[in-house]
C-alpha cells in the first residue's frame, strides 16, 4: 500500500536544510515543514547533506539546553508521529499523579529506542536496568505536561485499560499506528499449520479501533477475546487475533510500504513477520 507524502515547496526544503545544518534534528525539521521524517531524509540526501547518527545528533542538540525535546511532537500528524504513537500506546508508562513518561524495551532493542528518542529530539541518556523478572532492559524517561496532555487526547492514558483508539488520527496514518502497536505488543508467528497475527493490550476499546482499521483494509478473520490477568494490578487483558495466510499476508502488505527500508519499524518484529509468512507461502505455492 503506497503512503501519501507531501510535496514540499522550495521554501520548505530550504527551511529544512537551514534548520538541519544549524544543528536541529530531523523531528524538528519535519515539524516546521509539516511533513514526515522520510521526506526530510530525502531532501537531505538529495542535497548531499550528511545525516547524523544518534551520537552525532545528541552532540549537535547540545547547543540549545533550553529545548531538551520536542514536547509538541504529537500535535502534528504524520506517518512517523502515528507510528510512534502506536509504540507509546503499547509500551509507554505514564504517571497518573505526575507528568512522568517512561518508555521501556529489552536491552537488545537499544538501537531502536535510540531512534524513537531522536524523533522526539530527546537528548537524555538511555538508561539500562534489570526489571523484577531479572530481564535486562533499556528506557528513556522524561517529564512533560504538554506531551502527557497530547497523548491523552490521542487515547494514550496512564492506566492502560483506559486507553482508546485515536479517532482524531487521520485515516491515512492509521496503519502506521497499527505497525507501531504491533512493534510494541504484537506477534506474527506460525502455529498448528497456520499463520497468526496477534496484539495483546489491556484495553479492549483500543483493540476494537484496530479491528475497524483492519476491516477497512479488507482483513476479515479477526477475533478479540478477553482474559483474566494473573497480575493483581490488572484485572483483565484482551487479545486481537487474525488467522490464516491470506489475511495475515494482507496485514503485512498494509502496514509495510512497497519500500520497507523507508518505513520505521522494529527490525526483529519485521524479521519475525517475514519468517512467519515465508514457509507458509512456499507450501502454498508447492501445494
Amino acid at each position: 500500500m503506497k503512503k501519501q507524502r507531501k510535496i514540499l515547496s522550495e521554501e520548505d526544503q530550504k527551511r529544512i536544510l537551514d534548520a538541519y545544518n544549524s544543528g536541529r534534528g530531523q523531528a524538528y525539521c519535519s515539524h516546521i515543514a509539516n511533513t514526515d521524517i522520510r521526506t526530510v531524509k530525502k531532501v537531505l540526501k538529495r542535497n548531499k547533506v550528511h545525516i547524523r547518527n544518534y551520537n552525532e545528533a545528541k552532540k549537535a542538540s547540545g547547543r540549545d539546553k533550553t529545548m531538551l525535546f520536542n514536547e509538541t511532537y504529537f500535535e502534528t500528524q504524520s506517518h512517523e508521529m502515528a507510528y510512534v504513537l502506536g509504540v507509546f500506546a503499547a509500551r509507554a508508562s505514564i504517571s497518573w499523579n505526575s507528568n512522568s513518561i517512561n518508555l521501556v524495551f529489552g536491552k537488545d532493542d537499544v538501537g531502536f529506542l535510540a531512534k524513537i528518542a531522536s524523533f522526539l529530539d530527546i537528548t537524555k541518556r538511555i538508561k539500562t536496568f534489570t526489571n523484577p523478572a531479572g530481564q535486562e532492559c533499556v528506557r528513556i524517561n522524561f517529564s512533560s505536561r504538554p506531551m502527557k496532555e497530547s497523548l491523552a487526547k490521542l487515547g494514550v492514558m496512564p492506566h492502560k485499560e483506559q486507553c482508546f483508539g485515536p479517532e482524531i488520527l487521520q485515516k491515512q496514518f492509521r496503519l502506521d499506528f497499527v505497525r507501531g502497536l504491533f512493534d510494541g505488543c504484537g506477534q506474527a508467528f506460525k502455529a498448528d499449520g497456520t499463520v497468526l497475527f496477534t496484539l495483546i493490550h489491556n484495553s479492549k476499546s483500543l483493540l476494537a479501533f484496530v479491528n475497524d482499521v483492519l476491516k477497512e483494509n479488507d482483513i476479515k478473520r479477526i477475533e478479540i477475546t478477553t482474559h483474566e490477568s494473573v497480575d493483581e494490578k490488572v484485572l483483565e487483558y484482551s487479545i486481537l487475533e487474525v488467522t490464516g495466510l491470506e489475511d495475515v499476508s494482507r496485514i503485512f502488505a498494509s502496514i509495510y510500504s512497497d519500500e520497507p527500508e523507508d518505513d520505521i519499524f522494529l527490525p526483529r518484529k519485521f524479521k519475525d513477520f517475514c519468517e512467519a509468512l515465508a514457509p507458509t507461502r512456499l507450501q502454498s505455492e508447492n501445494g
